[in-house]
């Protein structure tokens, strides 16, 4: 008996740090990322792009992929809960500065209905992956387009 609890605690550890390290990985390259100079779309490309690319990682990865990645899970939840939370934070971030230096007008709307809606995208898209290439196509003209709508009208 001791050895299968061993082996379920194992399994458990190691699918925690399937999660964890992509997750820890992508927020840290994304914080720098998101501080740099660039369009609005670029920047939140960039963030969701981090979410999609874990999800492909751990499908290609883990037969437990659909458990590590559900957010009621009794293992992972917590640690995709806090990922999301700050993907989502980061977006909203995001879009308030660029809104502060006139690249973005939000029109009525806040940073984090927008953010929020990019969420649904990549997770619209992240439900069933069957070609990831065209996963990832599609989320850079979800962006694109959901982008397009909250741009600053250029000065002439």
């Amino acid at each position: 008996m001791d050895t299968v609890l061993g082996s379920l605690a194992d399994r458990d550890d190691n699918s925690e740090s399937k999660v964890r390290k992509p997750a820890v990985d992508d927020l840290t390259i994304l914080r720098s990322d998101a501080a740099q100079d660039a369009p609005v779309a670029a920047q939140l490309h960039d963030v969701f792009a981090a979410k999609l690319e874990v999800t492909l990682q751990l499908r290609r990865d883990s037969p437990h992929a659909a458990e590590l990645l559900d957010e009621s899970a009794l293992l992972s939840g917590e640690l995709v809960e806090g990922f999301k939370e700050a993907l989502l934070n980061l977006a909203a971030g995001t879009i308030l500065a660029d809104e502060s230096r006139g690249e973005v007008d939000l029109r009525g709307a806040e940073a984090t209905e927008v953010a929020d809606i990019a969420l649904a995208l990549v997770s619209g898209l992240e439900v069933a992956i069957a070609d990831p290439d065209r996963a990832r196509r599609q989320l850079r003209l979800a962006i694109d387009l959901l982008t397009a709508g909250i741009a600053a009208p250029r000065q002439l």
